[in-house]
C-alpha cells in the first residue's frame, strides 16, 4: 500500500509562528495543525500534522521526517488510536502496521451503532459527550468502554455506559455527576462498580460448583 502524502516544507517555513507551529482551514473546513517534532525536546527528528473537522472527536495525526517524507499515520476518536497505525518507507509504501483494535472485538463504527440504535446518543456529537475512553483489564482478560453522555440542561449530570469491548453487551447504565465540588465525596467509577459485581458474581459461581 502507497502513500504520496508529504509535508510542505517551505509553506510551513513561510506561515509558522515563533514556537514553530502553523494552523490553518483546508478548502473543506477541516482545521490542520502543524509543528516541528524534537526528540527529549532537543534534536529536531520531523514534523506533525495533526487534522480534524470542527467538533468532531476523529483526529487524523501525520509523522514526517525531517524531508517532509511521510513516516507513520494514525487514527484517534476521543483521544485514543482506532484502526491502524502505519508506518511508511521514504517511498511511502507501508512496512508495518499497529493494530489498536485487536483487543476490541466490537469496534468503534459498531459501538457508534449500537448507541445510536439502543439510546439514541451520537457519538459522532462531540459537545454531547462528557467523556468516552476505552481500556483493557489484564487481570480480567477484558476489554471496556466508558461512556460519559451528558444529560439535557446540566453540566453534572451524565447517563453513564459501561460497554464490553468484545462483545458489545451493556454491563452497566446508570447516572452519575461529573465535575463534582472541591472536597465533595468521590462517586464510585463505573468500571469499580463492575468490578464488585465480577466478584461478586464470580463468588457465586464457585459456592455453587463447591
Amino acid at each position: 500500500m502507497m502513500n504520496f502524502r508529504t509535508f510542505n516544507i517551505m509553506e510551513f517555513d513561510k506561515n509558522r509562528n515563533q514556537s514553530w507551529k502553523y494552523e490553518y482551514k483546508d478548502q473543506t473546513g477541516m482545521i490542520i495543525k502543524q509543528k516541528k517534532e524534537y526528540e527529549r525536546g532537543e534534536k529536531f527528528i520531523g514534523y506533525q500534522e495533526e487534522c480534524k473537522y470542527p467538533n468532531s472527536p476523529y483526529i487524523y495525526t501525520y509523522l514526517y521526517n525531517k524531508k517532509g517524507e511521510l513516516i507513520f499515520s494514525c487514527t484517534s476518536f476521543y483521544g485514543f488510536p482506532i484502526g491502524k497505525g502505519i508506518k511508511y518507507d521514504s517511498r511511502g509504501l507501508a512496512t508495518n502496521s499497529i493494530d489498536y483494535d485487536e483487543l476490541y472485538k466490537f469496534d468503534i463504527e459498531s459501538l457508534i451503532e449500537k448507541m445510536k440504535k439502543e439510546y439514541n446518543v451520537d457519538l459522532l456529537d462531540k459537545m454531547k459527550i462528557y467523556q468516552l475512553s476505552r481500556f483493557f483489564i489484564k487481570n480480567m482478560s477484558q476489554s471496556f468502554y466508558e461512556i460519559y453522555v451528558l444529560c439535557p440542561n446540566s453540566l453534572t449530570e451524565t447517563d453513564t455506559y459501561l460497554i464490553d469491548g468484545t462483545t458489545g453487551k451493556t454491563l452497566l447504565k446508570s447516572k452519575r455527576m461529573v465535575k463534582l465540588e472541591f472536597g465533595a465525596l468521590q462517586q464510585e467509577t463505573m468500571l469499580e462498580e463492575y468490578k464488585h459485581k465480577y466478584k461478586d458474581e464470580k463468588k457465586a459461581i464457585n459456592k455453587v460448583r463447591e
